[in-house]
């Protein structure tokens, strides 16, 4: 290794030389001027330590074979990389896999890296560097590696326009008191942990197969997003604060990117101005796909969070939200899973149906729309034109929903709820009395009951709610359903509970309170049954002895029980009439007539009740 240091000050300072093959380390003089272009450099690898340049350096058309470092320099004048080219790599010389680098160097005047044919086998790393004119790198290629800010300070501007990054762009620890701008940038990743900024983030038709991640930084300004795309991973925020807005786009004016970003993943983060995420504007186009949206909340996650006309393959819900709120709106979803979530804030879906595309599941096949929520307490979420019933599937289990609020909302079907779970346990069981194993069948038994119990108690929350919004018809509908599973319920539990299961069966009379027309069948058929025998009694022109003796007496007995007596079967419609109603001669009939007069008032009572309970059902 050959190394150049400040020869005594009683001889002049030689200009710097790179022979062929050179390793070298200069260290220590005064450059004036450094100017290389192809034929001035030859050596393998230069190290600048501690060197003071005077003017302008620039390296223009340079082949820099294994690449530079630059350490504890400061530049007073400009700094320029143009079309540059390291194409060598020696881990001997660059154990960091780095091909030029910026040690705790300060840079008085702008800092650019430019050029089509700039072609760069390994990183650009700037470790603890200031730059107060800013830095543009713009249409360079970094082959292998990517590019990497660490405990810098930037001014001024730091733009990025049209290169490509084989691996990451990474900002870390890192302060820019000015704007930050990327724009048709092509990277394996882009990577914000501990960012500073102070002006705005642009970015713009950029790609990052394996995604953009913020963890833990302060964006002071607006951050803007359009029509950037992810591939294998999404957009991860973790601990970041975002003191203005942030707007992701997919669409652009009339351009829109049907594949953007592929996931998102928010965690902790904190919106200040809230998080937008906007799909299109006009709602008769398709919906960009986003394969995958995850809100693992925690109560760090604070702010608005907007997704809107969106085609999303899964949603996942899960975590505390206390300070967020999280807003669906016009989008599309193959499915919803909610997991060990608790909502205390703000949660709402509106104008929300399932995905009609086809989302692959990973096994050759593609996801089936279904409502997945398990150990979820919805709190106050807001439900508005959303389509529940368009989800082929629906599994709920311990659940919490009375505190949710609904406008024209489309219900799943109980059908859907059991998904033939209760027909199957019911086939179960039946086999399992067979066999006559007292254990085996109370285990059936109680796993079906629970199946019941489960289904029953979730339209008892829905009725809830529907109360607590004035929807007495809705809740009414859902209190039917309710107690079609209770019945259910009593039907199979032993011992039976005959009190509850009498009860039940006649509250079929006016279908749970929702059908008057039922009640008033029941009233018709059953007060004209008990109208039969009073008629048979109170008849004076009936004559016993021809009853039945042939079919022309039956006839006769007939018209005159139904037809002549038809008053007293109307008289019998009125449950507060007077016993001489019927007729006045009452004293002189068998005093059966009283006890089916008395029957004949509890059952016209009753099924009237079932009518006036039917009604309650367009009433508050």
């Amino acid at each position: 290794m050959i190394a150049i240091r400040r020869p005594p000050k009683s001889q002049p300072t030689p200009p710097p030389t790179f022979p062929k093959d050179a390793i070298q380390t200069i260290e220590g003089i005064n450059i004036d001027y450094l100017e290389l272009k192809e034929a001035d450099y030859k050596a393998k690898h230069t190290t600048f330590r501690n060197v003071a340049f005077k003017s302008l350096v620039l390296f223009d058309g340079t082949k820099l074979s294994h690449g530079l470092l630059f350490e504890d320099i400061e530049f007073p004048e400009a700094v320029v990389f143009k079309n540059v080219i390291v194409d060598q790599y020696d881990q001997l010389i660059s154990p960091d896999s780095v091909s030029i680098v910026f040690k705790n160097c300060t840079f008085k005047q702008p800092v650019q890296i430019i050029g089509q044919h700039t072609h760069i086998d390994r990183s650009i790393c700037f470790d603890n560097c200031i730059f107060y004119e800013g830095l543009s790198i713009e249409r360079i290629t970094v082959v292998k590696e990517g590019l990497s800010f660490k405990n810098c300070e930037i001014h001024q501007k730091l733009d990025i326009f049209n290169s490509v990054f084989n691996s990451d762009i990474t900002f870390r620890e890192t302060h820019i008191h000015a704007y930050l701008r990327l724009f048709a940038v092509k990277s394996g990743m882009l990577v914000f942990s501990k960012l500073n900024i102070d002006g705005n983030l642009h970015l713009d038709s950029s790609t990052f197969p394996n995604g953009i991640v913020f963890n833990d930084g302060n964006f002071k300004d607006d951050v803007y997003f359009t029509l950037n795309k992810t591939d294998r991973s999404g957009l991860t925020m973790i601990g970041s604060s975002f003191e203005k807005s942030i707007t992701i786009n997919h669409q652009s004016k009339d351009k829109v990117l049907e594949n953007g970003i592929s996931q998102y993943y928010i965690s902790s983060a904190k919106f200040s101005n809230g998080l937008s995420i906007k799909g299109i504007s006009n709602l008769a186009s398709p919906f960009p796909k986003v394969k995958e949206i995850t809100l693992d909340i925690s109560s760090l996650l604070i702010g608005s969070i907007v997704f809107d006309s969106l085609d999303i393959g899964i949603l996942n819900l899960s975590g505390y939200n206390t300070l967020a709120k999280v807003t669906f709106k016009h989008t599309a979803i193959r499915q919803i899973r909610a997991k060990e979530f608790i909502n205390e804030s703000g949660l709402i879906f509106s104008d929300v149906i399932a995905s009609g595309s086809d989302w692959p599941d990973g096994n050759n096949g593609f996801l089936g729309s279904a409502l997945y929520m398990d150990n979820t307490n919805f709190g106050k979420a807001q439900f508005f034109q959303t389509n529940f019933k368009s989800f082929e599937k629906v599994v709920f289990t311990n659940i919490i929903l009375t505190e949710i609020a609904t406008s024209n909302v489309t219900w799943f079907t109980a059908k859907k709820l059991e998904d033939g779970i209760i027909v199957s346990l019911k086939t179960k069981l039946k086999a399992t009395i067979k066999t006559k194993d007292k254990l085996k069948i109370e285990q059936d038994r109680n796993a079906l009951i629970r199946e019941l119990n489960t289904i029953k108690e979730i339209y008892r929350q829905l009725k809830f709610a529907a109360q607590k919004q004035g929807d007495i018809p809705l809740s009414h509908e859902f209190q039917r359903i309710e107690m079609g599973y209770y019945k259910e319920i009593t039907q199979v539990e032993r011992p039976r509970r005959w009190s509850e299961f009498l009860i039940l069966y006649s509250s079929q009379s006016n279908n749970f309170g929702q059908s008057w027309v039922r009640a008033l069948w029941g009233l018709i058929v059953f007060s004209f049954i008990c109208y039969i025998p009073v008629g048979f009694l109170t008849s004076e022109h009936l004559d016993y002895t021809k009853a039945a003796v042939s079919l022309d007496d039956l006839i006769v007995n007939a018209r005159v029980i139904f037809l002549d007596n038809i008053k007293t079967w109307l008289t019998l419609f009125n449950p507060t009439h007077r016993v001489k109603d019927i007729t006045e001669s009452i004293d002189k009939f068998s005093s059966w007539v009283y006890f089916w007069d008395f029957i004949s008032r509890i059952v016209v009572a009753y099924f009237i009740f079932q009518m006036v309970s039917a009604f309650r059902k367009f009433s508050k």
